[in-house]
C-alpha cells in the first residue's frame, strides 16, 4: 500500500469519524427521562440504599429462624494425665485419657418466645425499607422534574430565537421600506435614522438569544447524561394538561397526603419507631429457646479408629433466661424510643403543614399561568394584526414610521411574553405535580402501600 493510499485511507476513516460525531440525536420527552433514569448517580445511589435496606430485612428474618451450628475440634495429647491410687497391693500409677481425641458436635437452636421482640425487629426493618423507597421515589420525582424543566427551558430558548430572529428580520424590512419613503420624498432623514438604529439595536438580542440557546442545551445534555458535543434536537411540545385531576387544593392536598414520598416515608418512620420501642420493651420479657444437640467423639491411641472407640451422644432441652436486673438499660433505651418517635411525629406535623403550602402556592401558581397563557396569546394575535395594519398605513402615507416602530415593538413583547407564559405553564404543571407526589407515576399499582 503506497503513501497515496494510505492517504486516502485515513482521510476516509476521519470523515467517517467526523460524520459520527456530527450526527443528529433526536429526542422526545421520555427518552431524556430514559436516559436520566439511567444515568444519574444521586439515582444509582438511591437504588443502592434500597438494595441494601432489604438486606436488613433478611437479617430480621433470620432472627426468628432455627440457628443450625456445626462444630468439630482435634486434640492431641503428647503427655496424659497420670494419679497415684491406693489399691490392695499398695500405690500404683493410672494413666487417664488417649493420645488422640477428635470430636463434633451439631446443635440446633429454635427460639420459642422473645417477648416480642423478633416480630417487631422484622417489622421495623420492613418499615425502613419501605421508607428508602419512598426516598428513591423523591429522588425520581426530582430527576423528572429538572429533566422536563430543562426540556421546557431549551424548548423556550428556540422559541425566544424565532422570536428575536422574527423581529430583526420585520425590523430591517421596515428599515427597506422606510428607504424607498425617502427615495419618494415622504420621509425624513430622522425616520431613516431611528429605523436603521433599531436594526442594529435588535442584533445584540439576537445574540443573546442565541447565546441562552447554547446554555439551555448544554445544561439538558448535563441532565440527562449526554456529551456536549451531541448535536441534540428535541422533539415535543410544552405540557399543556396534568395527569392529576386539577380539582383544586382541598383535594390536591388529600391526594398528596396519601402519595406524596416524603409524607409516607414519615408515616413508615413513625411505623418503624413504634416497634423500636417494642424492641425495647423486650428486654424486660423472658426469653425461651429450644436446644438439640448431637455429638461424636473418638478417642484412642492409635490413628486406626475401631467402633469400639466412638461415641455417640444427643440431647433436648429448653434454655429460659428471666431478664432481673440490667443496670436500668432497658428503662434508658425504652425512653430514649419514645422520645425518637415523639420526635419524628412533630418533624411529620411540621411536614403536614409545609405541604398544605406547598400546594397552595403551586395551585396558585398554575392558575396564574394559565390566565397568563390565555391573556398573552390573545395579545400576540391583536399586536400582529395591529403591526399590519400599520405597516400598510404607513407605506400609504396615513402613519408614521414611529407609529411602525411602537407597533413592532409591542409585536416582540408579545410573542416574547407568549412563548414564555407557554414554558411556565408547562413548568407550573411538572411543580404541581411534584407537590402532591405524583410527577411520572400515572401507574399507581406500581407504587407499594
Amino acid at each position: 500500500m503506497n503513501a497515496t493510499t494510505i492517504l486516502k485511507v485515513s482521510l476516509a476513516i476521519l470523515a467517517l469519524a467526523h460524520a459520527a460525531s456530527s450526527e443528529q440525536m433526536v429526542i422526545t420527552l421520555q427518552d431524556g427521562l430514559r436516559m436520566a433514569f439511567d444515568r444519574n448517580e444521586i439515582l444509582r445511589a438511591a437504588r443502592g440504599d434500597v438494595d441494601r435496606a432489604h438486606t436488613f430485612v433478611n437479617e430480621a428474618l433470620g432472627d426468628g429462624l432455627p440457628l443450625l451450628r456445626a462444630s468439630a475440634t482435634y486434640n492431641r495429647n503428647w503427655k496424659l494425665p497420670t494419679s497415684v491410687l491406693d489399691g490392695p497391693n499398695g500405690p500404683s500409677r493410672v494413666t487417664f485419657g488417649t493420645k488422640n481425641v477428635a470430636s463434633s458436635s451439631l446443635t440446633l437452636r429454635q427460639s420459642l418466645y422473645a417477648g416480642g421482640g423478633i416480630a417487631a425487629g422484622w417489622r421495623e426493618s420492613r418499615h425502613f425499607e419501605r421508607a428508602s423507597r419512598e426516598s428513591l421515589r423523591e429522588i425520581q420525582q426530582s430527576v423528572h422534574a429538572e429533566v422536563e424543566t430543562a426540556f421546557y427551558d431549551l424548548l423556550l430558548a428556540q422559541d425566544l430565537v424565532q422570536v428575536s430572529d422574527l423581529a430583526l428580520d420585520r425590523a430591517r424590512r421596515n428599515f427597506k421600506q422606510v428607504q424607498l419613503v425617502r427615495r419618494a420624498g415622504r420621509a425624513s432623514r430622522f425616520d431613516l435614522i431611528r429605523a436603521e438604529v433599531r436594526v442594529l439595536q435588535l442584533r445584540p438580542d439576537s445574540i443573546s438569544a442565541s447565546r441562552d440557546l447554547k446554555l439551555a442545551d448544554i445544561t439538558i445534555k448535563n441532565v440527562i447524561g449526554v456529551d456536549v458535543s451531541t448535536n441534540l434536537e428535541l422533539s415535543g411540545s410544552f405540557r399543556e394538561t396534568s395527569t392529576v385531576p386539577l380539582a383544586g387544593p382541598e383535594s390536591l392536598i388529600a391526594t398528596s397526603l396519601e402519595w406524596r414520598p416524603d409524607y409516607r416515608r414519615q408515616s413508615h418512620r413513625i411505623a418503624a419507631r413504634r416497634q423500636s420501642i417494642k424492641i425495647a420493651q423486650a428486654d424486660r420479657m423472658p426469653t425461651l429457646d429450644f436446644v438439640a444437640t448431637g455429638q461424636l467423639q473418638v478417642q484412642s491411641d492409635q490413628f486406626d479408629f475401631t467402633s469400639d472407640d466412638v461415641r455417640r451422644s444427643w440431647f433436648t432441652g429448653l434454655d429460659l433466661r428471666f431478664p432481673i436486673f440490667d443496670g436500668l438499660k432497658t428503662r434508658a433505651s425504652i425512653s430514649r424510643a419514645q422520645i425518637d418517635l415523639r420526635r419524628t411525629e412533630l418533624e411529620t406535623e411540621n411536614l403536614e403543614r409545609r405541604i398544605q403550602l406547598d400546594i397552595h402556592s403551586a395551585w396558585l401558581t398554575y392558575k396564574e399561568t394559565v390566565d397568563r397563557l390565555d391573556a398573552q396569546s390573545r395579545a400576540a394575535e391583536l399586536t400582529a394584526e395591529g403591526l399590519r395594519a400599520v405597516e400598510v398605513q404607513y407605506s400609504e402615507g396615513l402613519s408614521t414610521q414611529l407609529d411602525v416602530m411602537v407597533a413592532q415593538l409591542s409585536l416582540l413583547q408579545a410573542e416574547t411574553d407568549f412563548a414564555r407564559a407557554k414554558r411556565d405553564r408547562g413548568v407550573a404543571i411538572v411543580q404541581l405535580e411534584q407537590s402532591v407526589g405524583l410527577l411520572g407515576e400515572s401507574d399507581l399499582s406500581s407504587v407499594s402501600p
